[in-house]
């Protein structure tokens, strides 16, 4: 994925999100650098899940939830008059 400047690519290696820079006139790019690991990062082999803030300071990306899937749903009616009954305004 490419910063919003143009001048860095970001990509996955393993559980790495790595960048290398690149001059966008000549083409010419540095060597890899490893920004960081997170070890349930989500990752296929031709796609990541993950962007990059418009700043390029910052990722949001899917990672991989190691806890049991959910075995229970719980459905609240009338959940906002409840809200008010407890937390009345004015007050």
């Amino acid at each position: 994925m490419w910063s919003h400047t143009g001048r860095e690519l970001f990509f996955t290696a393993g559980n790495s999100v790595m960048m290398v820079r690149v001059d966008p006139e000549s083409g010419s790019h540095g060597l890899p650098e490893r920004l960081f690991a997170e070890p349930n990062l989500v990752s296929w082999p031709y796609s990541s899940f993950f962007d990059i803030a418009p700043d390029d300071q910052s990722f949001v990306m899917v990672i991989r939830d190691e806890q049991q899937p959910a075995t229970e749903l719980r459905i609240v009616q009338n959940w906002f008059e409840e809200l008010k009954r407890l937390c009345p305004t004015g007050k």
